[in-house]
């Protein structure tokens, strides 16, 4: 939750700041669900899997629904609306299950030291453009960096879990920038 919050805090430069929503209207689909709903729909955004995606909008579809009527959404914001929840419980959970070893300004460290073209990797939309090799040698690099961190071999997954959130998060983010642009 504390990187969710460090999160909103980061705002691009003046010059380049889009008008964004309200967090009333960008956390509304997150806020309508229950935890069960939230953490399965936090497991399938990070996961990769092909039926991921469309898994995720059809956990989230009736408080989409009410978030969509109630904003005036389009289809694109209803889409930005479930991935927005999905990651932001992603994050909820992953981070909450370091917080016995790592604290908020370490986790922060640790994604703030990942490249920004492995960031982007992490994306949903950068990670479909992966080949096969390319999404080895991140993970290895990856890998690497947890490892100076101090990550635990089997704290590895849930730690990419983790940035992967926060990465997909933070594009969900844009996303809604993009979107407020176009209208």
């Amino acid at each position: 939750m504390l990187l969710v919050s460090a999160l909103l805090a980061v705002q691009a430069p003046a010059a380049t700041r889009q008008p964004m929503p309200n967090d009333e209207q960008i956390f509304c689909v997150f806020n309508a669900l229950d935890d069960e709903t939230l953490g399965d729909m936090g497991e399938l955004v990070v996961d990769n899997g092909r039926d991921s995606l469309p898994e995720i909008g059809e956990a989230a579809a009736v408080a989409v629904d009410e978030c969509a009527k109630r904003w005036k959404w389009s289809t694109e914001l209803r889409a930005i609306g479930a991935l927005t929840a999905a990651a932001r419980a992603a994050i909820q959970t992953y981070e909450g299950s370091f917080k016995e070893r790592f604290s908020h300004a370490q986790l922060r460290a640790i994604f703030d030291e990942i490249s920004e073209q492995d960031k982007q990797g992490l994306t949903i939309s950068g990670y479909a453009r992966l080949e096969a090799g390319d999404r080895y040698h991140q993970s290895q690099r990856l890998d690497a960096l947890f490892k100076r961190h101090g990550v635990r071999p089997v704290e590895i997954l849930r730690m990419t879990f983790l940035v992967t959130a926060v990465a997909r998060f933070q594009e969900m983010r844009e996303a809604w920038a993009r979107s407020s642009k176009k209208r």
